[in-house]
């Protein structure tokens, strides 16, 4: 669809490179410190089920006044 989307969740990976590294692993608020400032440059946000880190990027995103969609379809029908 052209977008470029940015998957926190993801991190997942990057915290167990670190763990496998050695280094350990990072606290959970870093990771939504990090992910809240990738927020900030997003024009939306795909919502699709509640979660702890979830709730809190869709309080954000509101916040901001980011539209928020609940479903992919939404995003492939009323686009950016």
């Amino acid at each position: 669809m052209g977008h470029v989307p940015f998957v926190p969740h993801l991190n997942h990976y990057l915290d167990a490179a670190a763990i496998a590294a050695g280094h350990g692993r990072l606290p959970y608020e870093t990771w939504l410190r990090q992910d809240f400032e990738w927020l900030r440059l997003c024009d939306a946000i795909l919502y699709l089920a509640p979660s702890p880190g979830a709730d809190r990027e869709l309080e954000l995103a509101r916040a901001m006044g980011l539209r928020v969609f609940h479903h992919v379809d939404e995003v492939r029908h009323h686009g950016l």
